[in-house]
């Protein structure tokens, strides 16, 4: 299997529906999720 390149924008934010979900992709390490989460919160502005 080939590795794919993932991309996540923490500005475009929607509501998916589970049946939408078919399989995990993968494992966000932590230091990326913390990353993710910081941006989250960014464009949510929450502190």
């Amino acid at each position: 299997m080939t590795k794919k390149i993932s991309l996540i924008k923490s500005d475009k934010i929607a509501t998916v529906n589970n049946s939408v979900l078919h399989k995990k992709l993968g494992i966000l390490p932590s230091d990326l999720f913390n990353q993710v989460e910081v941006a989250l919160k960014k464009s949510l502005n929450i502190t």
